[in-house]
């Protein structure tokens, strides 16, 4: 049993498992629980405030091995007959990553459950299992801490991600002992148990990398992302204005790289450089419901593996009553949220591949979504109500564009030809019809 800790996005447990006088063996695990936040190649710090040292690891690995500290300090000192070569870490602040997948089965360095992942935990909303991440580790300690009763938790904790993950932690709260085992024959816990408690940092200033564009049955105009939505390039940056108003272009020109785009003639001379864009797009309006349709285009070389994607509609979130092609769940209580992740076997988006004639063709991935008035009565779908106010993807927030499609009455005849292409989409996809979860 994992706790949460005061609705943190993070908890860690440090679970003693086993206690002998000169050593433990203790169990950390990870918990993400944050629906909408996912941690790739996470890295965990703490302090030794007692002298202690990691004699082995099972499930991750200290990004330093390093014996020295112990050979050259107090712990060689009292410990005269040990073998230090064995030992995997003196460090006073060890860092620990996750193992790649091919060592999960490892009897030595891997078989310890929720590890080697490459240091991907994802949001409880996929799955609960994927979103706990552990290791064990053999910990001896120094006096006047000889004792079995006598276990100190490190302190001073640091989790971080990739770039743009970092949290700050709290000091280890010891709580009622974990839960380690329930089976038929009784329950194990852990000798002692403590809890960390982490919240993301928000940090300010960072470059988006992902951007949400518009468009509508009842306009033949896209509204792109803003102008440098993700930077600028230095080399564009004298000729680029990151404050001006994106150029409407037509709606099929969203899958092409940019400078394709600008041989339109209607486009800025800069574009959004995000390395994945996300279009929605609404397709049709009726009288009991409406259809939406969310395409998502990645525009960079590198596969994307276990992709989610969360769409906030103030007004509409309610209604959602059939996705088509992805796993979809409303989450309660998050802001009027729509959350949606790949279904088995489809949960990648692949990479910018090379289209031939010195263009690309970027991976992709899209849904048709259904809605019902019933739930959102007096809805104006057009009018704003049927666009999202806030997505993300993979956990970081997309640039929205600064204005909605406009109505016009030569976009009505492509905007039929596009319905017509969502309710195709519907009759083909409807044998991988999902139910929205609640």
């Amino acid at each position: 049993m994992v706790a949460s800790g005061q609705g943190a996005d993070v908890t860690i447990i440090y679970n003693v498992l086993k206690a002998f006088e000169t050593y433990y063996v203790a169990q950390v695990t990870i918990t993400n629980h944050n629906p909408t936040h996912r941690i790739d190649n996470w890295r965990l710090k703490w302090d030794w405030t007692r002298q202690e040292f990691i004699h082995s690891i099972r499930g991750a690995y200290p990004t330093l091995m390093e014996q020295r500290g112990c050979i050259f300090g107090p712990q060689g000192s009292f410990y005269k007959d040990f073998d230090f070569s064995d030992v995997v870490n003196c460090q006073r602040t060890p860092e620990i990553a996750d193992l790649p997948p091919d060592l999960a089965n490892n009897p030595i360095k891997g078989s310890n459950p929720f590890c080697c992942r490459n240091g991907t935990i994802l949001p409880p909303s996929i799955e609960l299992g994927l979103s706990i991440a552990a290791f064990q580790l053999r910990v001896y300690k120094m006096p006047p801490d000889l004792n079995r009763s006598r276990i100190v938790p490190p302190m001073n904790w640091q989790l971080n991600g990739a770039t743009y993950q970092h949290y700050q932690c709290g000091q280890p709260v010891l709580t009622e002992p974990d839960t380690l085992h329930e089976s038929s024959i009784g329950t194990q816990m852990a000798v002692v148990s403590w809890t960390i408690s982490c919240w993301k940092k928000r940090l300010e200033g960072l470059a988006r990398r992902c951007c949400l564009s518009y468009s509508s049955f009842s306009s033949n105009m896209a509204i792109p992302c803003p102008t440098c939505a993700c930077g600028c390039p230095s080399a564009h940056v004298q000729r680029c204005n990151s404050s001006a108003s994106a150029v409407p272009v037509p709606w099929n020109a969203l899958a092409l790289p940019f400078e394709d785009r600008t041989k339109l003639k209607q486009s800025t001379p800069c574009g959004d450089n995000c390395g994945v864009s996300i279009h929605w797009h609404i397709c049709s309006e009726y009288d009991n419901g409406w259809f939406g349709r969310i395409t998502i285009f990645n525009w960079d070389s590198a596969d994307i593996a276990d992709w989610f994607v969360t769409m906030q509609m103030d007004q509409a979130a309610s209604g959602i009553e059939n996705v088509y092609s992805f796993n979809t769940t409303f989450l309660e209580g998050v802001n009027n949220t729509i959350f949606m992740h790949g279904l088995s076997g489809l949960n990648y988006i692949i990479g910018k591949k090379n289209g031939g004639k010195n263009s690309h063709i970027p991976g992709k991935q899209q849904t048709v979504i259904e809605f019902s008035r019933r739930r959102t009565p007096g809805i104006n779908v057009l009018g704003g109500d049927g666009f999202p106010t806030k997505v993300t993807f993979n956990g970081e927030e997309c640039s929205l564009p600064q204005t909605l499609p406009r109505f016009d009455d030569h976009g009505r005849i492509e905007g039929l030809l596009i319905a017509l292409c969502c309710l195709f989409l519907v009759i083909v996809t409807g044998i991988i019809s999902v139910r929205v979860l609640t």
